[in-house]
């Protein structure tokens, strides 16, 4: 696969496992209630789909359906502090999980996490052209979203 130009042969499955979705938790939102928003000009317009593939593979925990609590750094023993960063090896692409508003904490899962992150990579990136965007509602209370945007973009 050539680096950076865009192009996919053999594109790689996505680090989730779908069949495992039946195993998260009731409480958990399904895929339809999470928001997808794709914002161009906020977010970016240029994003390359191979660049934000290769950021969507550093999840770490795109296979866990066991609920994590999250939160704000500095407000408590959170499995994951957030807002947290991933960044594509070659840096024009990025994910930040951040909470909404002035929530403290959210339970969620690691597959919820990445499943709401491909839907981004996918309906944004591939599908309207190498838009940025948001989705929300993410975890329980629904407090948890994901942004995917071009690293040189400043929108947090």
């Amino acid at each position: 696969m050539p680096a950076n130009d865009g192009t996919l042969i053999n594109a790689p499955a996505p680090l989730i496992n779908l069949s495992l979705y039946s195993a998260v938790p009731p409480a958990t939102p399904s895929p339809n209630d999470i928001q997808i928003q794709c914002r161009g000009r906020q977010f970016g317009t240029r994003l390359d789909y191979g660049s934000c593939l290769d950021a969507f593979r550093t999840f770490p925990y795109g296979h866990s359906d066991a609920p994590v609590l999250i939160g704000r750094r500095g407000h408590g023993p959170y499995v994951r502090k957030l807002p947290w960063r991933l960044v594509s090896g070659d840096g024009r692409c990025v994910f930040d999980i951040v909470l909404k508003g002035t929530a403290l904490q959210e339970t969620t899962t690691g597959q919820e996490i990445a499943r709401a992150a491909w839907k981004l990579v996918n309906e944004c990136v591939r599908d309207q052209g190498g838009q940025g965007g948001v989705v929300s509602n993410i975890g329980m209370l629904s407090q948890t979203s994901s942004v995917l945007s071009d690293f040189t973009l400043a929108h947090i």
